[in-house]
Parts: C-alpha cells; sequence; structure tokens
C-alpha cells in the first residue's frame, strides 16, 4: 500500500524557479559577452552586475508594492535595467497583473533576448487561461526557433505554466479537465495554421494533433485537410500523416498517397486503407505496386492492408513470399541502428517473415508451400524462431506436429543437459500435439537440479501449452507453490505454475486453496520514488495470475468468489480488477448473481475495468438496476464505454426509453462519429478476448454515435421516434 512519507534529503527546485535562475545566468553571460571590454575593470564589473541583479531581487521582495517601480524601469534607457525589470515582473508572477499589457508590448521588436525575457514573464504572470493560451499561439509565428519551440511546449503542456491543469486526485475529473484545457489551446492555435511561415504552420499541427489526443475535434480535421496540398514538403507531410491517422481520408487520396515518393505519406496510407470499409478494394493496384519496392520494414504494414482484403489480394502472394525470403533488417549495436546490411537468418527477420505466414493463408496462399517455410526452423538452434514455426505447424498440420513432438520427446529424454531448453520452447510451441511429453516434463521438474532453473521454467510453460492434456502434473505443480519460503526466487517461479494451472482448467481443483492463499497475502512494501534503496527481496505475489487461474479453473464456489469480489477494491492495480472481473463474469452463469457489483465498478479509474463491467451487464433479470448502470455508463469519457452501454441499452428494448434523451445527445454529437478505434487505440484489446473477438473488432470501427443510433432504433418503436421529434 502507498504510504505518504516525507523527502528525504535536499528538496528539488520548482519549474519556475529553475527558469528564474536560468535568467539571471542569461543575463550574465549575455553581459559578460556583449561588453567584455570595459573601462572598469573585471572585479568592478562583475560587482556592478551583481549589485544590479541584488537591487532587481530586493525589489522584487517588497512584493505588489514594487510593480509600479518596475514598470517604470521597462522604459529605462539602459538596456540591461529593462531586461532586470522584466525579470523582476516574472518574479512577481500573478501579483504583477497590472503591469501584464506593458510586458505584453515587449513581446514583438527585433531583440531576441528580449522577446525572450518578456515571454518569461507574460507566462509567470498571466493567469487568465484564454490570454495565455491566445498569445503563446501568436508567439508560434515569432522569428526566433527558440521562442517558437517554447512556445510549443507550453502549448504542448510538455512545459507546465503556472495556470496549467492542476494535480486533481480523482483521474476521471482530471481527464475531465485536461480534456477542456486541451479544447481551449486548440481553438488558440487553428487560427495560426494560416501564417505564412511554413514553421509555423508544421507547429500548429503538432500541437493540434497532440492536443486533440483522441483525434475527434471536427475543426482540427478541417484544418489538416486544409495543408494536404500545402506547398511545404514537410507541412505536407505532416498534414496528410495526421489526418489519415484520423480515418478521414477518402479512397482517392488514399491511392494517391500510396504511389507517393515519401515512405511517410506512403505509410500513412497504408494505415488509413483499414478505416475505408468495402471501398478498400479500389486501392488494389496501388497496393500491388508496392510489394517488389516497398521497404522491408514497411512491408508488415502493407502485409496488413492486403490482408484486410483476404483472396482479393491473392495477385500479391507470390512477390510477397518472393521478399519474405530475402528480407534485410538494420543492426542494432550499443550504439544504436547501423547501416543496412543483409542479415539473413536472424532472429527478428525470421520472426517477421514467420508472423505473415497465417495472413499469406487468408490472402488465398497455398498450404504446403507456407509450410515448407517452417521445417528449418523446427531445429534446437533456432529455439525462438522454432517455437513460432511449432505453433504455426500445430495450428494448420497437427499429425505432422505430433510427429515433430515425438522427436522432441527423445531429445530431452537423451540429449545433453545443456540443449534441454532450446528443445523445450520448440516443444513449447506445439501445444496440445506435445501430450505425450508430460510424464518427461514432469521428471524435469522435480530433479530440482539449483543450475537448472531455465530447465524448470520451460518445462512448466510447456505444460501450460498442452492444456487440459496435462492434468497429470497438477500434484507436482501445487507441491511447487509452497509458500513457506516465500522470497524472490518465488516471485519469479510462481507466476509461470499459476498460468499453467490455470491452462490446464477444471483438473487443477487441488490447487486452489494454494491459489486463495496468494490472494489473501498482502503486497510487499513499495518503494518510495526518489529513495536510493535496493530492490526488495520480497515476494510479490502474482495477484493477476491467481484471478485469471482461478477463472479458468471453474470452482464456482463461494470462498472463490468472496476472494475475486476482494480484488475489486485492490487499490492501484488495474489489471488485477480487470482479471477478477473476467473471472468472476466466467464463474457466475447467472451474471444477475454479480449484477451489483459489476455496476459497482462503474466508477472505476480505469477504462478497462468499467469497459468490462459494462459488457458483462447481463440484460435480463432485475433490468432497472442494469439499466440504470448502463445509462449512467453513457456519461463515460472513454468512447468505448460509452458505445458498449449504448448497444446493451438496445438490446434490452423498450424498457430503457429512459435513456433515450442522453442516448440522442450522443447520436447529434459530431465528434462522437470517428470510430472508437482512432479516438483510442486500444489495439486488439487483449483484456477482453474472453469475450468475443468478433465484438472486439466491431467496437473499433463502431462509433459513438452509430451504436447510439443502433440502440434508439431498438429502444424507440417506429414512428414513434418521428412523432417526438416533431413534438
Amino acid at each position: 500500500m502507498s504510504v505518504n512519507r516525507p523527502t528525504r534529503g535536499v528538496p528539488l527546485p520548482s519549474f519556475w524557479q529553475v527558469l528564474g535562475l536560468a535568467a539571471v545566468v542569461c543575463a550574465v553571460i549575455w553581459l559578460s559577452q556583449k561588453f567584455p571590454r570595459q573601462s572598469e575593470s573585471a572585479p568592478e564589473q562583475a560587482a556592478g552586475l551583481g549589485a544590479a541583479l541584488r537591487n532587481v531581487e530586493e525589489l522584487s521582495a517588497r512584493g505588489p508594492d514594487a510593480v509600479p517601480e518596475l514598470v517604470a524601469l521597462l522604459g529605462s534607457n539602459d538596456r540591461q535595467t529593462r531586461r532586470m525589470a522584466l525579470y523582476g515582473l516574472g518574479l512577481q508572477g500573478a501579483n504583477a497583473g497590472a503591469a501584464l499589457d506593458a510586458v505584453r508590448e515587449r513581446l514583438s521588436g527585433d531583440d531576441v533576448e528580449f522577446r525572450t525575457y518578456a515571454f518569461s514573464a507574460f507566462v509567470q504572470i498571466c493567469r487568465d487561461p484564454d490570454d495565455l493560451w491566445l498569445t503563446t499561439a501568436r508567439m508560434l509565428a515569432d522569428p526566433d526557433p527558440t521562442i517558437r519551440e517554447t512556445a510549443t511546449r507550453l502549448l504542448e503542456g510538455t512545459t507546465p505554466s503556472p495556470i496549467a491543469t492542476p494535480v486533481i486526485p480523482d483521474v476521471r475529473e482530471r481527464n475531465a479537465a485536461r480534456l477542456q484545457e486541451s479544447r481551449a489551446v486548440i481553438a488558440s492555435v487553428l487560427p495560426m495554421a494560416g501564417s505564412e511561415n511554413a514553421s509555423t504552420r508544421a507547429l500548429v499541427i503538432k500541437v493540434a494533433c497532440r492536443r486533440d489526443a483522441m483525434n475527434d475535434d471536427p475543426s482540427v480535421t478541417e484544418m489538416l485537410r486544409g495543408l494536404l496540398d500545402d506547398p511545404d514538403t514537410t507541412v505536407r507531410v505532416a498534414a496528410i500523416v495526421a489526418f489519415a491517422a484520423r480515418g478521414a481520408a477518402q479512397v482517392d487520396q488514399v491511392r494517391a498517397w500510396l504511389r507517393a515518393s515519401n515512405p511517410q505519406v506512403v505509410n500513412a496510407a497504408l494505415d488509413g486503407v483499414r478505416w475505408l470499409g468495402p471501398e478498400r478494394e479500389e486501392a488494389l493496384p496501388e497496393l500491388l505496386a508496392l510489394v517488389d519496392k516497398i521497404p522491408g520494414g514497411d512491408l508488415p504494414g502493407l502485409l496488413a492492408a492486403l490482408r484486410s482484403m483476404k483472396t482479393l489480394s491473392k495477385p500479391a502472394v507470390a512477390g510477397l513470399m518472393r521478399r519474405l525470403e530475402t528480407l534485410e533488417i538494420r543492426v542494432v549495436s550499443s550504439s544504436g541502428y547501423g547501416p543496412l546490411k543483409p542479415q539473413r537468418n536472424t532472429v527478428m527477420e525470421v520472426s517477421r517473415r514467420l508472423e505473415s505466414l497465417p495472413a499469406l493463408l487468408e490472402m488465398g496462399a497455398e498450404l504446403d508451400d507456407m509450410l515448407s517455410l517452417l521445417e528449418p526452423w523446427l531445429q534446437p538452434d533456432h529455439p525462438m524462431c522454432g517455437r513460432q514455426a511449432a505453433s504455426i505447424l500445430a495450428r494448420y498440420r497437427p499429425d505432422e506436429a505430433r510427429r515433430h513432438a515425438a522427436r522432441m520427446i527423445e531429445q530431452l529424454e537423451q540429449g545433453p543437459s545443456d540443449t534441454i531448453p532450446r528443445v523445450l520452447q520448440d516443444l513449447c510451441g506445439l501445444g496440445p500435439a506435445a501430450r505425450d511429453a508430460v510424464p518427461v516434463l514432469i521428471r524435469l521438474i522435480e530433479r530440482q537440479n539449483p543450475k537448472g532453473i531455465g530447465i524448470e521454467y520451460f518445462s512448466v510453460e510447456t505444460l501450460g501449452c498442452i492444456g487440459p492434456d496435462a492434468a497429470a502434473a497438477v500434484p507436482c505443480l501445487v507441491s511447487r507453490l509452497d509458500l513457506a519460503k516465500a522470497d524472490l526466487e518465488l516471485s519469479t517461479r510462481h507466476p509461470i505454475i499459476v498460468q499453467t494451472l490455470g491452462k490446464i482448467g477444471p483438473a487443477a481443483r487441488p490447487a486452489v486453496p494454494a491459489l486463495l492463499k496468494i490472494l489473501d497475502l498482502p503486497p510487499p512494501p513499495e518503494q518510495v520514488p526518489g529513495e536510493n534503496i535496493p530492490l526488495s527481496n520480497d515476494y510479490r505475489p502474482p495477484y493477476r495470475d491467481v484471478n485469471t487461474a482461478l477463472g479458468q479453473i471453474g470452482d464456482g464456489s463461494e470462498r472463490v468468489l468472496s476472494s475475486l469480489r476482494r480484488q475489486f477494491d485492490a487499490p492501484g492495480d488495474a489489471q488485477r480488477r480487470a482479471t477478477a472481473i473476467k473471472s468472476l463474469v466466467l464463474l457466475c452463469r447467472n451474471r444477475e448473481s454479480i449484477l451489483a457489483d459489476l455496476v459497482r465498478v462503474l466508477d472505476d479509474d480505469s477504462p478497462v475495468v468499467r469497459l468490462l463491467a459494462v459488457r458483462s451487464i447481463p440484460t435480463a433479470g432485475n433490468r432497472p438496476l442494469a439499466i440504470g448502470g448502463l445509462t449512467q455508463a453513457l456519461h463515460d469519457l472513454d468512447p468505448w464505454v460509452v458505445s458498449a452501454a449504448a448497444l446493451s441499452l438496445g438490446r434490452t428494448g423498450p424498457e430503457a426509453a429512459g435513456a433515450t434523451p442522453a442516448l440522442r445527445e450522443l447520436a447529434a454529437e459530431v465528434r462522437n462519429e470517428t470510430p472508437n478505434g482512432i479516438r483510442i487505440p486500444y489495439g486488439t484489446v487483449s483484456d477482453l478476448k474472453y469475450l468475443s473477438s468478433d465484438d472486439d473488432a466491431r467496437l473499433a470501427r463502431l462509433s459513438v454515435a452509430a451504436a447510439a443510433r443502433q440502440a434508439l432504433e431498438a429502444i424507440v418503436p417506429a414512428g414513434e421516434g418521428d412523432r417526438e421529434k416533431a413534438d
């Protein structure tokens, strides 16, 4: 549990203290460089400069009373005095509000360093968000690149400002406040997209896209649309990349970008193909033309685009196979990426090639041609590649996989011990086809060789890949869960044992008492940030793995359900709470019995937890409670949660009529027309796969507005909706 403790050592200075110190240092350096030869001696110069700085700081120490005098000093004929006056006003912060217009006037002029001081002072003084963002946005057009970059960082939020969104303890309230701030920043910077300065236009794209994190602001989309044909290459490419990422491109635009010579534009177009819908097939000629010329590192993007067209892209198979056989990658060393060199048969290259085989099969490749590429990699000389190849072999040719398993079992029994870990990794990839290896694997685990922790680990992992057919290993695995010597070593061993017990399934019920004991263990003390102490050797319970395993084993007893419910309150570990929800849903076929639990976690900090809860809420049984929880979820900030709630309400039918006002509001919001997968790219949403991968893909392509309209069609009887609109 997190504990608040006083910070040890010397307290760190704040950002604005550092900025003030930097201003002083800059003043000293600038003056020493600008006036190296004076009639006074060097000590006298230093004394004079130090006296000037002390005078400003002493004047500033008087607080608001010093502001009029500092403003008067801005009109001094002495350059040093004017700069020090700006520095002093900046030290006053909000107390110098009356001087803000005078400082604003100094933001223009020919003196770069004077503008820098004025900008620093303005940011420290201004407390009006609209004024600060508008003024900072105008600084994007400053002739000095350093000032432009400083303004960019402030607008992006990477450099804090005195009025930046404060740290709000509640995550959802904090996110709402940040969203409001981002929208204000976007409104301030968009007018600068019409600047004659190409650098300014590029910075506007950068700021707007960073602030519009959900890619759903129509004003940003229109700004990008207006820059797609910008005369400056940098601006044009940035606009195309950002526009395509928003799923706003039309098929004609994507086809033109696929023909471009700039690789960034081509990659953006490849990403945009998947959001086109059925019309993506019109881009097939351009995709086929890329097969022989796209760089090897960009080949996965091309393959993904072609894969979305299934067998229509079969003409590309021969060329892709040819490319995969000669794929080259960059060599990575301690000094970074080196020159492009042929590196045949390296792990990364082969792994990329093997990952492509299932896609090629979906595109119409012949199975025998694909499997012939696997044979060279089913050898212990290439353990990681061999495992991947074995997995593909087992998926498409289980009979051939069993033959390979027999050969590997013989190697385990007769081969030298130093080759066993590599053989085990290949065997693990074969999955259930390696079921005959269970007795050998048990013996390898029971040897308890102090130097063979790798053998034990991979043996246990292989049992998990075999699955229910490894039930005979349960007693052996349970014995390895002994908590009498809970230490760091068990922290590395227990997770894989627990995962394997879960994959074995119901036959692993004898392990449930030991698993529940792990859930009852307190977490180790957290390391306090900033404390220079070694990592703790305390045992770290694998709570997430235990939660998942309990659901897979299928013991729905009250003691198990109670333990899982307690995980809902685990602070700071969203995945721990998510795995508990998944298992509770799996164990309770009558989901109405856990309806109250699911509604309770709709206020969880984690959107993944809330999404799991919404998708698990039953729409039968206690409908008022379910409808109330789902209607509440319509106001969530996460579009996936909102869409899932809308679809669930639609399944309840007319009884959810109370949700129609909220649904109509969602359907009318322009931002909600953006697909969920663009607004928040969860990727494959692996946490939700236990429900339905088809639903995951549907939610990604669906928008909140579309989900709301579907729900309204199901809730409001035909014709009644039109009458309500007329009223």
